[in-house]
């Protein structure tokens, strides 16, 4: 799992969201799961158990996207009339979910072209910096 692995992308995701939440004054909680669609209605189950006026989720796992729409709707929730989703994930995925997800992209082709460029000005000697980070960009649709 990429936060036991302590990646840093999902460690800085987690991170601004833990802040964001405390910033705006609200609770929050993040918690990894496996993509499975039985993990992820356990976890869901136990999200809206323990947090019965549970407004929103932020999903990090693009492969668990429709399973937490299909978990919300096996406990009669609905999105975004009850709980609104948000996702991490590329567009297409996003836009082909039921409802069609606010999302904020991953930026692959943008990760690749940076990484190359650091690579190549690596390669030339020039100094690089440890770490490289990208814009955001949200994209709100139907699940807000």
């Amino acid at each position: 799992m990429v936060y036991e692995r302590g990646t840093g992308f999902a460690r800085r995701t987690r991170e601004g969201f833990t802040e964001a939440v405390a910033e705006h004054g609200l609770t929050g909680v993040a918690l990894p799961c496996e993509d499975t669609f039985d993990q992820v209605s356990a976890t869901v189950g136990e999200l809206l158990e323990t947090r019965p006026g549970l407004s929103g989720l932020v999903v990090h796992n693009e492969a668990a996207v429709n399973h937490v729409l299909g978990a919300l709707r096996q406990y009669g929730r609905r999105v975004p009339g009850e709980v609104a989703v948000v996702a991490i994930c590329p567009d297409d995925i996003a836009e082909r979910s039921s409802p069609p997800l606010t999302s904020v992209l991953i930026p692959a082709e943008e990760v690749g072209r940076q990484a190359v460029r650091l690579l190549m000005d690596k390669l030339a000697g020039r100094a690089v910096p440890d770490g490289t980070l990208l814009e955001p960009r949200l994209a709100v649709r139907d699940s807000t």
